[in-house]
């Protein structure tokens, strides 16, 4: 019995069955006359975990009383545990993927549990994260594990971390291709997010040649990719320029274009885009497609002139991007084309990366061209 005087079920332990019933399932001829039963368990077993989840998207190690299993001396909240989490991310999207499981109903929470440990579990230099050590109940205290999961703790917890961790990814990553074979276009509303630059060449004739009542952007001065990781920067509540006719509040694309001048290789850049696509699929139930797109490049991406290289797009900006497209995701996410100026003269050369008037025309025209027939 929990201290709030619940039964106690561990997270782990019943994410072992979820897993386990998943993989029966897989095997199990459709013919065999057990096979009813096994999907009653898993759909009921469903249906009984998505309520118990967290708002970061992770299950508490004691699933009825998240105070239970609080470091001894402390009190609140015991915080995330990813080893059950895992499981269930597993189980969820394979049931989705294979008709079992509504994914209008359990979408949502796979979601936000994968968004949980691909962004807080997993740590920057790979280490993973919040994993309940070696026990045969939740709440074990021992010199390994002090109760309280810590983000980069080094216990003994065998393969249940990284194994389960594995196992969930595998499985959205099957879900995200099986679910994104087309664009899904074309898209009510497209939204570019973008520094400045992006709102010069958009006002400058870019909806000439797209349907522009399809089409909106929100330019921010200084909205370097760090500040759009951030959730709750003021920017996610700007309203957008020229809004779309229809699912203006709600687009179903956004096309994000990253940059941050700070950055010198690929692991921030690429933490930062994951966040940015947790923050858009927060912010936009109806999201279908992200494109990360990067800063527009000089011809052959070779500096025209500027000492410290703003009109160069740094080759850790294309890495990360790829790094961020190849993780399974539960939307499409692609990247963008690379853009290239005709010339240097394009540039204002006293403030390049800008653009000259008849620069931000030209770059209208070319981005505006491109995304006519992909919108």
């Amino acid at each position: 019995m929990a201290p709030n005087g619940k039964s106690i079920y561990w997270s782990r332990g019943n994410g072992w069955v979820f897993v386990a019933l998943a993989r029966v399932l897989d095997i199990l001829p459709t013919t065999d006359s057990h096979r009813d039963t096994y999907v009653a368990d898993f759909k009921a077993m469903a249906k009984a975990i998505v309520p118990l989840q967290r708002s970061d998207g992770f299950w508490n190690e004691s699933l009825f009383d998240p105070n239970h299993c609080a470091s001894i001396g402390k009190t609140g909240d015991d915080g995330p545990e990813t080893s059950g989490t895992s499981f269930f991310t597993y189980g969820l999207a394979w049931g989705i993927r294979n008709g079992l499981l509504d994914p209008a109903i359990y979408g949502p929470a796979l979601q936000n549990a994968w968004n949980g440990l691909s962004n807080i579990a997993l740590q920057y230099d790979g280490l993973l994260g919040y994993v309940q050590a070696t026990g045969a109940l939740p709440c074990t205290e021992d010199s390994m594990h002090p109760g309280h999961l810590a983000a980069r703790q080094l216990a003994d917890f065998d393969d249940y971390g990284v194994g389960g961790f594995l196992l969930a990814g595998s499985e959205v990553y099957k879900l995200a291709n099986s679910a994104t074979t087309s664009s899904g276009g074309p898209y009510t509303c497209n939204q570019i997010i973008g520094g400045s630059l992006s709102g010069q060449w958009f006002a400058a004739g870019f909806e000439n040649f797209v349907d522009g009542d399809r089409w909106q952007i929100i330019p921010k001065s200084e909205a370097y990719t760090n500040v759009w990781a951030d959730p709750t920067n003021a920017f996610w509540s700007t309203a957008p320029t020229s809004p779309c006719t229809n699912g203006s509040s709600n687009p179903d694309r956004v096309i994000f274009i990253g940059f941050n001048w700070t950055y010198t290789d690929a692991v921030p850049f690429q933490f930062d885009l994951q966040n940015i696509i947790t923050n858009i699929q927060a912010k936009y139930s109806n999201i279908k497609r992200i494109d990360l797109m990067t800063m527009i490049r000089s011809p052959d991406n070779q500096t025209c002139g500027q000492a410290t290289g703003e009109d160069v797009v740094a080759p850790f900006v294309d890495e990360a991007i790829a790094n961020v497209v190849a993780e399974p995701h539960t939307v499409q996410v692609t990247a963008a084309p690379k853009f290239y100026v005709p010339d240097c003269s394009t540039f204002d050369p006293n403030s390049t990366p800008h653009f000259t008037a008849d620069g931000n025309t030209a770059m209208a025209e070319i981005i505006g061209s491109y995304y006519a027939t992909d919108q």
